[in-house]
């Protein structure tokens, strides 16, 4: 690009993708990436400009997965950990905070660098993972932005959960634009409650929007024990596991994304075109992008065969078509079949 005075090369390896490991099996599979790879290229070489995202590393964070890497690569994302205990601030640089489900808590004063990053017009996506720490100050920071975080994980009644009840299907938000065009499931593994706090307790510039929500027959467990049965105690729901947050204060616009369950995003369910967690990932990325142009990640084409996903309540349900509608009709006709032509 003579503007940009940028070149981008691509190796047949990186078009062409083996792999060894797929979701839920342990076979091997083929991918072919011309598309993805070729368009990333033409946006790396006209974009004056790339996003820098920091992960906050050494709390027991969830990784960021090869997938999920290779889809911000192609959307001119910039990543490098961030160890923000050694650190003054979060860096100047930080387009975009990514902090995945850490299990122990931040110490009071990441807290407050944290905020301070975001009261400053910062972006960041925050996934909450299950844990059975406290984690007073992790929590202090999303409450600053009026998002309570509950103790426990979130279950799922029939037909709304994917193999176990705890793998729950959320369903998204009515006023969420942002995943309004999304099709596919979405698997949200120990997903744990959020609730927006009470009006009078957050700021007027504050607007928190739904992105994802549960079921009026899901209900929150005190811990992992058990899944199958709802038991006393346990906190009926709906929930929301997913808010979209924003706040301008002194023409400085503060940008925040909360999920509730940071194994959504783990190699095991985005590796997967089965189901539809890294697009969400991907939406929320590309919703704050810092680049002059709006990049998409095109997923890699799956040459070998792919498996159908489907939760408990649409199993059931073509269980019953196929095994009793079916037989069942065709046992039917045939008997009114047998006694009208033996009445003649």
């Amino acid at each position: 690009n003579n503007k940009t005075k940028s070149a981008k090369y691509i190796s047949n390896e990186d078009m062409y993708i083996e792999s060894n490991s797929m979701y839920s099996s342990g076979s091997s599979s083929t991918s072919l990436d011309v598309e993805g790879q070729v368009t990333a290229a033409i946006q790396n070489v006209i974009s004056d400009s790339s996003t820098k995202m920091y992960v906050l590393t050494k709390h027991s964070e969830t990784e960021l997965g090869d997938t999920l890497k290779s889809a911000l690569e192609k959307m001119n994302y910039e990543i490098s950990d961030l160890e923000l205990a050694t650190k003054d601030s979060v860096p100047s640089d930080c387009d975009v905070l990514y902090i995945n489900g850490p299990t122990t808590d931040i110490t009071t004063e990441e807290k407050d660098k944290i905020l301070d990053y975001l009261k400053n017009g910062g972006s960041a996506i925050i996934n909450v993972g299950y844990t059975t720490e406290k984690m007073t100050n992790f929590k202090e920071v999303l409450a600053y932005y009026g998002i309570n975080v509950t103790s426990g994980i979130i279950c799922e009644g029939t037909g709304n959960y994917a193999t176990y009840p705890n793998y729950i299907v959320p369903s998204v938000g009515s006023d969420s634009s942002l995943l309004s065009d999304l099709s596919g499931y979405i698997i949200f593994p120990d997903a744990a409650g959020l609730s927006k706090a009470s009006s009078d307790s957050v700021r007027s510039t504050v607007k928190i929007t739904d992105l994802l929500d549960t079921s009026d027959s899901s209900f929150r467990i005190s811990s992992n024990i058990h899944f199958k049965f709802e038991e006393d105690g346990d906190v009926d729901g709906p929930f929301s596991v997913g808010y979209s947050i924003t706040e301008t204060v002194d023409k400085k616009e503060t940008n925040l994304l909360v999920f509730a369950s940071s194994g959504a995003f783990s190699e095991s369910f985005t590796q997967t075109t089965q189901l539809a967690n890294a697009t969400v990932f991907k939406k929320a990325a590309s919703s704050l992008s810092k680049s002059d142009v709006k990049e998409a990640s095109i997923d890699k084409k799956n040459l070998s065969y792919s498996y159908v996903s489907l939760t408990s309540g649409t199993q059931l349900l073509w269980a019953a078509i196929i095994i009793v509608i079916i037989p069942g009709g065709l046992l039917i006709c045939g008997f009114l079949i047998w006694f009208f032509r033996r009445r003649k």
